[in-house]
């Protein structure tokens, strides 16, 4: 871990060895932003930074440094819808966070933070509305833990579509026994294999609609070796 202030006193001695500006410009929601010879330098508001994403935003210091570039822009057209890809993986008890669409990095301390840092970054940076970013979240674990995760989601949301087909069949049963043959909830019971009182139940019931299976939002997980490939986070 590295406090922020000492974060920020080694970018600006890596400016001022070469003479660069390095300069506060504002304060966002969750980040700081300061320039360095024209380019965003993008540091977290939190009094220490993990690991990587102090090397993230190192790597973007150097990358100033060495090219002494005028300033990238990166703008979203107003009021537009901005897709990003939060990229985020464990380090020193936090979550480092890259957002490939922005170049830059930020963090969070919890997994339930990472899409809100995420697009509070890309919207202190681009300095648009929270409203016009989508957050795409993606988990990077340990192959073995991340393969078992997704099994386990896969398993699930095959349950739950079953479940929920097994519910509308028995739903179309009961009714198509009760009105269209005259058998009563006795009859219709022992026909199906359940009790009279379930019987009565699911024909009190409207059709159940089709709901969204649980699971399938904007979180994915990654293994490491998923993660390396640019094609595969920004495509998957």
């Amino acid at each position: 871990m590295m406090k922020q202030a000492d974060l920020v006193k080694r970018v600006r001695k890596m400016a001022k060895e070469v003479d660069l500006s390095f300069e506060l410009k504002r304060e966002g929601g969750n980040h700081t932003i300061y320039e360095l010879g024209g380019k965003k330098i993008v540091v977290p508001r939190h009094r220490e930074i993990n690991e990587l994403t102090t090397k993230g935003i190192l790597k973007t210091t150097e990358e100033a440094v060495a090219s002494h570039t005028k300033k990238i822009r990166r703008r979203n057209p107003r009021g537009h819808q901005m897709k990003i890809t939060a990229i985020a993986t464990q380090s020193e008890g936090w979550w480092a966070i890259e957002v490939p669409e922005v170049g830059f990095m930020t963090q969070a301390k919890r997994l339930t933070e990472i899409e809100n840092m995420a697009r509070s970054l890309v919207v202190d940076v681009l300095e648009i509305k929270p409203e016009t970013v989508e957050v795409e979240v993606k988990v990077v674990l340990d192959d073995e833990i991340a393969n078992t995760v997704k099994e386990a989601v896969s398993q699930m949301r095959e349950a739950q579509k079953q479940l929920a087909a097994a519910s509308k069949a028995s739903f179309d049963a009961v009714n198509e026994l009760r009105n269209r043959t005259g058998l009563s909830v006795r009859e219709v019971a022992k026909l199906l294999q359940i009790s009279a009182g379930r019987v009565t139940q699911i024909s009190q019931k409207d059709a159940p609609a089709t709901a969204p299976v649980e699971g399938e939002g904007n979180f994915h997980v990654l293994t490491v070796a998923e993660s390396k490939r640019a094609d595969f986070v920004l495509a998957n």
